[in-house]
């Protein structure tokens, strides 16, 4: 789910392939069938113009919001998208997703601004600007799915990221049990922070910037601190 930043409307998406828009005021609801995979994840862009939409099967659907017109289709990943976080520029977005990839969109373009391919829109479909790899396999013990040791192995899915307020930090979370952050200007893998023994479910960075907080299945959380742009992330 996700609040528009007005907090006068709130997106809500199901595995029935349906988003629903509600008035916070009265209650009422707008439906839009979206997907006929199923949907995993849910944003409001920041000017609330638009709302993307993340599917189980991979794709990814701009909405206009009051049109309730389908503007484009991005493909690019190939498995369910979990994850879908703005710039706070609103110009383009990061998705996430179980088949271990970040990907960066322009939300007009599906390319970066200073792309030289920057092209007119396609409403059928659209590329990422680029990718962003590196959460791995990680192990779990059959009888103790939360524990990041053992020999059973499952895909390092992304399953969180968070965009940090200056813009220039992206984290991510994943089922490695690692918290890993990018520089969102160059795809470049900045840092990794270890510390769960379980999967990573959720990580957020704090709206005024200096800290991260992550969360895991175990039920631990962390709040990791950063000094300044140019220095490593720390651990508590």
């Amino acid at each position: 789910m996700d609040f528009s930043p007005d907090e006068r409307l709130l997106i809500s998406a199901s595995y029935d392939g349906t988003a629903r828009i509600w008035n916070m005021r009265d209650g009422s609801s707008r439906i839009f069938f979206c997907s006929t995979s199923g949907i995993s994840a849910v944003r409001f862009s920041p000017d609330h113009r638009h709302f993307v939409v993340g599917s189980i099967s991979g794709e990814i659907y701009v909405w206009e919001r009051r049109s309730g017109q389908r503007v484009t289709v991005l493909k690019g990943h190939t498995s369910d998208v979990d994850s879908i976080d703005f710039m706070p520029n609103g110009r383009g977005f990061i998705s996430g997703s179980w088949d271990r990839c970040l990907k960066y969109w322009d939300i007009n373009t599906g390319r970066m601004p200073d792309d030289p391919r920057h092209e007119a829109p396609d409403v059928v479909e659209q590329k990422e600007s680029f990718t962003f790899a590196g959460h791995t396999v990680c192990s779990f013990l059959f009888l103790f799915p939360y524990s990041c040791n053992g020999s059973l192995p499952s895909q390092g899915r992304i399953r969180s990221i968070s965009i940090s307020p200056d813009s220039r930090w992206i984290s991510s979370g994943g089922n490695d049990c690692t918290v890993r952050i990018w520089n969102s200007r160059n795809g470049v893998q900045h840092c990794i922070l270890r510390g769960h023994d379980a999967e990573v479910l959720s990580v957020e960075f704090c709206p005024a910037g200096g800290y991260l907080a992550t969360a895991c299945r175990n039920g631990s959380v962390r709040i990791w601190k950063y000094e300044n742009p140019d220095s490593d992330v720390e651990h508590p």
